[in-house]
């Protein structure tokens, strides 16, 4: 899903990816900040079927963080950071992820956390990222272009949560070649095109929210 996604970054450098309260970025930055972060992943050996929680509030970060999860090869959980502390820590545990993505705001639900951690402070991406310790993670220094990381078609892309009414959330997975085939099945029933804009309405850790974040 992540090299369709570089594919259409090609023919679309310039024009506005995503907006969000009065904040704008190109496909070509998106792009760019995502590689970054995804060299930093890869690093800490995020890698094929890997899991990446991520919890943030809404917001131009968020979708960096989960193109930067896909293209380490990763697989990324979104934890609505609005959900009761409770809920977040036991699908933070029971997915077993290997590292957290969050930010100053939501980190105070995750303490108990003991894994990995990147903490997006106030600052655009890529100059206030820190780690547990509070030491400033330099993502900038990482190269911004394309990685040339053959991930396989079949590998886990996300794991989203159920509502758990039945009895404990259960976490359901997506292969991104089942991504990518949701996404043009999208995109033909809603006859979307180039100049389509597409409403992010839907929280991060429901289903929902995929095909509005990659139509």
């Amino acid at each position: 899903i992540h090299q369709l996604f570089e594919e259409t970054v090609e023919i679309n450098k310039d024009r506005i990816a995503v907006v969000y309260e009065g904040k704008q970025i190109t496909y070509d930055e998106i792009n760019k900040r995502s590689n970054q972060l995804a060299y930093y992943l890869r690093k800490r050996k995020i890698g094929s079927d890997v899991l990446v929680s991520i919890s943030m509030l809404r917001s131009i970060e968020l979708i960096i963080g989960i193109l930067g999860i896909l293209k380490s090869g990763g697989a990324y959980v979104p934890l609505d950071s609005d959900y009761p502390e409770k809920r977040l820590n036991y699908m933070l545990e029971d997915s077993e992820a290997d590292m957290l993505l969050t930010t100053k705001e939501c980190r105070k639900k995750f303490n108990d956390f003991k894994g990995k951690l990147v903490i997006f402070g106030e600052k655009f991406f890529g100059e206030d990222l820190h780690d547990r310790e509070g030491r400033q993670l330099n993502i900038s220094q990482y190269s911004d272009k394309n990685l040339n990381i053959s991930t396989p078609s079949e590998s886990l892309a996300y794991i989203i949560y159920t509502s758990g009414s039945t009895g404990e959330p259960k976490g359901v997975g997506g292969s991104s070649r089942a991504l990518a085939h949701h996404i043009w099945c999208m995109q033909d029933l809603y006859s979307l095109s180039d100049n389509s804009n597409v409403l992010q309405k839907a929280s991060c850790g429901f289903d929902v929210s995929i095909w509005e974040i990659f139509a």
